[in-house]
């Protein structure tokens, strides 16, 4: 029960921190996240897409974004991964 108590005050703040602008302000925006979030096949670790522009007007790229749930020392972190070059950081 305590590791309940203990992960919804962080759950929310992650919701909250990550919570998509609404699609209004994401046509001039240079940085997003998918509105959705994902559980891999086997539940271990959610995971939704970051977009941004390098420079206003530029293409658009992405990176994955992971939280792995089952991670005892890195769990309050978020994960990114460059799809392309398969470089991670958190």
């Amino acid at each position: 029960m305590n590791r309940i108590r203990s992960a919804i005050p962080f759950a929310v703040a992650a919701a909250l921190a990550l919570a998509p602008l609404p699609a209004a302000a994401q046509v001039g925006s240079r940085q997003w996240y998918d509105p959705t979030w994902q559980w891999s096949p086997n539940h271990t670790y959610l995971y939704t897409t970051y977009h941004f522009r390098s420079e206003p007007g530029g293409p658009e790229k992405t990176h994955l974004v992971v939280w792995d749930r089952n991670s005892t020392k890195y769990r309050n972190y978020f994960y990114y991964l460059n799809r392309d070059s398969g470089l991670i950081w958190c």
